[in-house]
């Protein structure tokens, strides 16, 4: 847990996401792995810890681990996978959230939308 009272707001780590939206499209082969990435960088004077990223569905993961840091006035890429085997409905357009945990004082909890269209 961060303890966000003793951050300058200043100096303090801010997240920036190059995409808040990830659109895979149609998506045909039932067995396709299809890769997407976005950019975090810190906009902030201090290093960025990415506490956790986590998806919200066994169908989208994220390529690397949480726990690292990212420098201030860096940036770090995440690529993004859907594994199109596991979409449990796919007579209707799939939907999920991958969600990024940081020691952003004003977001520290940002969201990914993900989506696709099964055929």
């Amino acid at each position: 847990v961060d303890n966000f009272d003793v951050v300058d707001d200043i100096s303090a780590p801010r997240l920036a996401i190059s995409k808040n939206i990830i659109k895979f499209g149609e998506v045909n082969d039932y067995n396709a792995v299809m890769k997407l990435s976005v950019e975090l960088h810190n906009e902030g004077e201090s290093p960025l810890a990415v506490r956790a990223i986590e998806s919200g569905s066994a169908a989208v993961r994220v390529q690397g681990s949480a726990g690292f840091y990212i420098s201030p006035g860096a940036s770090h890429r995440l690529t993004v996978e859907l594994h199109s085997t596991y979409i449990d409905d796919r007579d209707n357009p799939f939907v999920t959230r991958v969600t990024i945990v940081t020691n952003d004082p004003v977001r520290p909890m940002q969201t990914i939308r993900v989506s696709a269209l099964p055929q």
